[in-house]
């Protein structure tokens, strides 16, 4: 099994200039002090990397893990924003003050995005946390996940590397990981069942779907979307047909407008 020292050694560590170089636009910019990614997959695997490996050497080292509440099964969570300082629990709290007192990492702002296999979480921490702060880094949500789009594509072979140094978070946290009792999402509603009372149908859409969907917003051809997707011209345009079947369309014009309403509502993520 791999052990997280050697997560953190081969990822975060061998790694830490090119990280520290790619998240250098959300210091300059909105004063992150710290940046993570972690991803936890259905299976129980968690992969991390870090932008302060000292930081993630002394958290694996004390076992904070522990007293992580967004490490648990992803059937607990749905895709939103989780803000450190709503976070209720002693536990959690301790770990907080750790972070801020030794090594400046004040715990801000998570973004949770449910994916097909887990969850992704991308943790921004601050280094003078305030109520301005927050409002700075909720304001430019568009700015922040261009970021993490262009993080992904540049560092493409970083996450590929993870899925080498997979943790088995289940096993280290035994029954603790099956159910989440602390909440981290912030004003978390049945958002599909709120459109629904409004008369608004939400069709299912599979991630796939979704990425296909974000590319028609995004201008792509269908060649463009194939090679970005790796799959056929011909899978794409069937895939166009189908989503067109669900969302009740016939034009490519009246899909990317009904896309625009799914995507202004929250329904296409972050792809």
């Amino acid at each position: 099994m791999i052990v997280l020292d050697d997560a953190v050694r081969k990822i975060s560590i061998q790694h830490h200039d090119r990280i520290k170089k790619a998240t250098q636009p959300l210091t300059d910019y909105f004063g992150v002090s710290h940046f993570s990614y972690l991803k936890i997959k259905n299976s129980g695997k968690l992969t991390l990397l870090s932008s302060k490996p000292a930081w993630l050497e002394f958290y694996c080292a004390e076992k904070l893990y522990l007293n992580q509440p967004h490490f648990r099964h992803p059937s607990n969570f749905s895709s939103g924003i989780s803000l450190g300082k709503n976070i209720q629990g002693e536990e959690y709290e301790q770990l907080s003050r750790l972070a801020s007192t030794k090594f400046n990492v004040t715990f801000c702002l998570g973004i949770i995005t449910k994916v097909e296999d887990g969850l992704e979480i991308i943790g921004l921490d601050a280094f003078t946390p305030s109520v301005a702060h927050d409002a700075l880094l909720l304001n430019n949500m568009n700015l922040i996940h261009k970021f993490v789009s262009v993080f992904k594509q540049k560092n493409n072979f970083l996450l590929d590397l993870l899925d080498e140094y997979q943790i088995d978070i289940a096993s280290l946290l035994g029954q603790k990981f099956l159910t989440a009792e602390t909440p981290i999402l912030e004003n978390s509603i049945p958002r599909e069942q709120f459109l629904k009372d409004l008369g608004f149908a939400v069709p299912y859409l599979s991630l796939q779907e979704k990425k296909v969907i974000k590319h028609l917003l995004f201008g792509y051809s269908a060649r463009q979307s194939a090679e970005a997707l790796f799959l056929s011209i011909r899978t794409i345009e069937h895939y166009i047909e189908r989503i067109k079947t669900k969302l009740g369309v016939y034009s490519k014009q009246e899909l990317i407008l009904k896309a625009k309403d799914l995507e202004d509502l929250g329904f296409l993520g972050n792809q």
